[in-house]
């Protein structure tokens, strides 16, 4: 079931970037696509090693941060990705669900947040609040524009908080960079 409910998700993305009509080449289609199946890769490595049905999330953060620095990062751009925080557990669905918004937040903050600079940071930090997983994904960048944009990775972020793992989403954008927080409701009794 998990691998059926796994390639049912990599179909939906690949509809839904099918459906996009942003004017990405053919080559970043499949950049931003491998890094999203390899991101869903990450969580079964997790469980395979591990040999649980929780799945540590620092631990799978950690596995994306390396897959979209390889994949994503520009050689004219000097970018320090650091992953900080508690490693809380989650079932391997919506552990799942959370390596895709994840994967979302890094690529989106390293393809536009440091347009015409040569430096830049982005910082993962994973927490628990009262019954919630909090991760945060800021980046010292030029922070979105007026209003936040419409993008097919934005969208795919707001559908797996929302519906797949019934979380809440926080923008907060100011021309020093964007920090995102998401919220996820966590059974702490499931550790």
């Amino acid at each position: 079931h998990r691998i059926k409910n796994n390639l049912q998700t990599v179909a939906m993305l690949l509809r839904m970037q099918a459906a996009d009509e942003s004017a990405l080449t053919v080559q970043d289609v499949l950049h931003i696509s491998v890094n999203r199946i390899l991101s869903i890769a990450a969580v079964h490595e997790v469980l395979a090693q591990e040999g649980f049905r929780l799945v540590n999330v620092k631990d799978v953060t950690e596995r994306i941060v390396a897959i979209v620095s390889q994949n994503m990062l520009r050689p004219v751009l000097v970018t320090e990705i650091a992953v900080a925080g508690e490693p809380g557990m989650l079932p391997s669905r919506a552990a799942t669900s959370l390596a895709l918004v994840i994967n979302e937040l890094l690529q989106n903050a390293l393809e536009h947040a440091f347009v015409g600079r040569t430096h830049g940071s982005v910082h993962i930090t994973l927490g628990q609040a009262r019954h919630e997983l909090v991760v945060t994904v800021s980046d010292n960048g030029v922070g979105l524009p007026t209003g936040k944009p419409a993008s097919l990775g934005l969208e795919i972020v707001e559908t797996l908080v929302r519906d797949d793992m019934h979380g809440r989403l926080t923008f907060n954008s100011t021309s020093d960079g964007t920090q995102v927080i998401v919220r996820v409701p966590y059974d702490t009794e499931a550790e």
